[in-house]
């Protein structure tokens, strides 16, 4: 909200400096709204701080977030426009008459944005009222420029990462290499709540037995659908990656015929009927005996559905590994302090993490710039932050979301953001940092600074906070890709869930599409029919199709042509600025040139799409057009 708050103040500062000859019978409104957005961001740490308690308070950060939005998005439609009139053409005398006759009109523009201001100026004044009975106290908030320093993570699993699985890990690495096997198939269950480091425990004893070359093949597949029945087709397809299902099984059989292979199912869920296991379990008959499936799941029902090995629980970590865990992680050399009162109020802190590999590397990053503060630092989290921990529903949960709540203002919107991409989604950091620019996140204080840069520092400030994992590199050692813990997944989905939409059926509830919904992502592999026409989708800012397939609602056409950009102009989602529609078959029209707001089109593989339309030549503030393999 703070970061959403700076951005809204630095628009209308930037329009009263420039269109002051425009809009001086406005220049009261614009001013006396950026002092009131100033102040109510003042208070904003405080209100978000109390709002888990007070539903007054959420719902008045609710109302100020959507007259925020609006406001934005008005100031942005002015930028717009602008931008249109300075390209129109080059000739000055024909410039002149083409704007005069156009939508761009500067006098006209002018005075429809000066009655939406003063629309919006009215709702920012009953806002501003209802913030003094709240009693919400001024608080300094962090600079998108402040200093962060940033610890390297490299791609594969870290050993000085790992404490205490010692004995688990060699116990799995016999189990696998034993000759006396006496299945076919063995499965092997690695049970434990979310955090634990089941993933982290399998990825060490993969690598350990890679190197023994006696697995052929060796594969991994991250299932992570808590919300669908898995089938043959669907786990044949994940464990070839195949980008359909269509042959999928028969590619399957024929890789592991007669090999002995291992096969790691990361995070199931839902197997937990034995007649749906032996279903499943038929993909793998054709395998050598000596075969092993190692499978990672928070469900002990999960575990003795499937497994024909006892299941391998994981414990919490004891106090010493816990505490030796959270020192290299929390301090620079990795050891533990000299400061005995430091070490008094870190071991407390690490109680109440209860032995969670997570939550314990989650609060040591967080905690990590301030080792060399004063002790007040520390004891005032202890004190007041973890104190307010509800311990008594998801404790794990509560601890990591203290992660969020400390973030920098700036990065919580990036944050919050990759909700958006599907759970075990690799994704890729330059990307990412195209939409954080385009999603208009990246605020830098020093205007001469690439956004890029900037946002790669963002980037490296979540890394650093152990809110991405997972990294690979490229070969020149720079950062290629990234992915989310599932836990941190949640807190990202859990914390924009009044801002984003996730698809996860074939039916896309437009019902729940509330006023603050601004972005939307399909997580559902199958088609989805969707039709963007409505009232309560005609605000969105991002849509996202990454996997499955559309099927538009269209308006009086029988073509299958995408009724989003080319439908009639009153039903596109004007102030849409991501657009990101892979794997599609669609066609393009000229009215994609309404998208006027639109920065990030991606419009890749869509292999039956030839040529763009002149259209696009009129979405001026387009940053990124991706369209590999069409």
């Amino acid at each position: 909200m703070e970061a959403l708050a700076q951005n809204v103040i630095g628009l209308l500062g930037s329009l009263a400096a420039k269109e002051l000859d425009l809009l001086c019978n406005f220049q009261d409104d614009l001013e006396t709204m950026e002092e009131k957005v100033k102040e109510i961001k003042a208070v904003l740490h405080d209100a978000e701080r109390k709002a888990t308690t007070s539903e007054t308070i959420n719902v008045w950060l609710q109302k100020l977030r959507n007259m925020l939005l609006d406001a934005e998005d008005l100031l942005d439609a002015y930028s717009a426009e602008k931008l249109a009139r300075e390209v129109m053409t080059k000739d000055k005398m024909a410039k002149e008459v083409r704007i005069f006759f156009s939508k761009s009109n500067r006098l006209v523009c002018a005075h429809k944005m000066g009655c939406k201001i003063r629309a919006i100026r009215k709702k920012l004044d009953e806002i501003y009222d209802e913030k003094n009975p709240l009693q919400l106290h001024k608080s300094s908030s962090s600079t998108p420029n402040e200093s962060c320093e940033w610890r390297r993570t490299g791609p594969d699993v870290s050993e000085q990462d790992v404490v205490g699985r010692d004995e688990e890990r060699m116990h799995l690495v016999s189990t696998l290499l034993s000759s006396d096997v006496k299945n076919d198939v063995s499965v092997i269950p690695i049970v434990g709540i979310g955090g634990l480091g089941k993933t982290t425990l399998a990825q060490q004893v993969y690598n350990d037995v890679a190197a023994k070359n006696h697995f052929e093949p060796m594969m991994w597949v991250c299932v992570s659908d808590e919300s669908h029945q898995l089938s043959n087709n669907t786990l044949a397809q994940k464990i070839i990656k195949k980008e359909t299902s269509d042959g999928a099984l028969e590619l399957l059989r024929h890789k592991i015929k007669d090999k002995r292979f291992l096969l790691v199912l990361d995070d199931v869920w839902n197997i937990k009927n034995r007649g749906e296991w032996l279903k499943l379990e038929n993909l793998f008959k054709d395998g050598r005996k000596g075969s092993m499936i190692i499978v990672t799941t928070r469900s002990t029902e999960v575990a003795d559905t499937i497994g024909t090995n006892p299941p391998l629980s994981l414990k919490d970590l004891d106090e010493d590994k816990s505490w030796e865990l959270f020192c290299r992680v929390a301090f620079r050399d990795g050891k533990e302090p000299t400061d005995h009162k430091l070490v008094g109020i870190g071991k407390d802190i690490v109680r109440k993490c209860h032995g969670v590999p997570l939550a314990i590397r989650t609060i040591g990053s967080l905690l990590f710039n301030k080792a060399t503060l004063k002790v007040s630092e520390w004891l005032s989290f202890r004190d007041r932050e973890l104190a307010n921990v509800d311990y008594e529903n998801d404790n794990i949960f509560s601890i990591l979301k203290l992660s969020y709540d400390h973030l920098p203002f700036y990065l919580k919107n990036c944050f919050a953001f990759c909700s958006l991409f599907p759970k075990d989604y690799e994704i890729e950091r330059e990307t990412l940092i195209q939409l954080w620019i385009a999603e208009g996140f990246i605020q830098p204080l020093d205007k001469s600074r690439r956004l890029e840069d900037v946002g790669d520092e963002y980037f490296k400030q979540l890394l650093s906070r152990c809110l991405f994992q997972d990294v690979k590199e490229k070969n020149s050692g720079n950062i290629w890709s990234c992915k989310m813990h599932d836990l941190i997944h949640d807190l990202a989905q859990s914390v924009s869930k009044n801002e984003c939409y996730i698809v996860t059926s074939e039916k896309i509830e437009e019902e729940k599409f509330g006023d603050g919904i601004r972005h939307m992502s399909s997580h559902f592999h199958g088609a989805c029919k969707f039709s963007l026409g409505n009232a309560n989708t005609k605000k969105m800012r991002t849509i996202l199709f990454l996997q499955g397939h559309l099927d538009f609602n269209l308006s009086q056409s029988s073509a299958r042509v995408f009724n989003l950009i080319c439908g009639p102009t009153t039903s596109l989602p004007k102030h849409l600025r991501v657009l990101v529609l892979v794997d599609q078959e669609l066609k393009i029209s000229e009215s994609i040139g309404y998208l006027k707001h639109l920065r990030y089109l991606d419009l890749s593989r869509n292999r039956k799409l030839k040529k763009l339309p002149r259209g696009i030549t009129k979405l001026y503030n387009l940053l990124t057009l991706k369209l590999n393999s069409c």
